[in-house]
């Protein structure tokens, strides 16, 4: 499982907080039903994205990859269900890089779908009362990009946008409408890792 670091008018990025949460409170809970988590944390730049995905297909070598990102103006969680061939070039990364190209990759098509049942794993983690929704548009920023690479390095990857909680450090003001908290995301998220793993348990899953 991934999360990714802060970037740009997001100091604070909940993927994250999810991931390490989950890797701390419930790798040994999951491994009693046949999941090895483990977590890497991505950096927020444009070139950095396709040498750490290779790492950790080096070093991992998982069977499933899910990965967490921010999607900030959205109030709800969203399964994304294709990534597409392209990217911003208005938009800094975290060390104030634009992209080079609008295409992450001149020679792919132009679009990947996601070959999980989203509509399983949007169902799961319904249960636990935050709203989900799935999604055809990644969007153009890093997320997008880093699920389109996984798509063709994975046999299995997945990507699971989140929207801004509470802030953890937050002590005053109202939570705005509807919104989800912190830890019932993490949560949800759990529950998508045991839906991923269903079909035949012992299998890695890189958070």
């Amino acid at each position: 499982m991934t999360g990714f670091g802060a970037f740009p008018g997001a100091p604070f990025n909940p993927s994250q907080a999810i991931a390490q949460a989950l890797y701390r409170q419930s790798r040994v809970r999951l491994s009693r039903a046949g999941i090895d988590l483990e977590i890497a944390i991505l950096p927020v730049v444009f070139a950095a994205i396709p040498a750490h995905l290779q790492a950790i297909k080096i070093n991992h070598n998982p069977d499933q990859i899910l990965h967490l990102g921010l999607a900030a103006r959205r109030s709800k969680i969203t399964v994304e269900t294709r990534a597409l061939n392209r990217l911003s070039i208005l938009h800094c990364d975290a060390e104030g890089a634009r992209a080079q190209s609008p295409q992450i990759d001149k020679h792919a098509p132009p679009l990947r779908r996601v070959p999980l049942s989203c509509s399983s794993i949007k169902q799961t983690m319904s249960g636990t009362g935050v709203r989900i929704s799935l999604s055809q548009d990644a969007g153009d920023y890093i997320c997008n990009q880093t699920l389109f690479l996984s798509l063709h390095l994975f046999p299995q990857a997945g990507f699971i946008h989140l929207p801004k909680p509470l802030r953890p450090d937050r002590k005053k003001g109202p939570l705005p409408a509807r919104a989800p908290r912190l830890n019932t995301m993490t949560q949800a998220v759990e529950r998508a890792i045991l839906c991923l793993a269903r079909p035949s348990a012992g299998r890695t899953i890189l958070v």
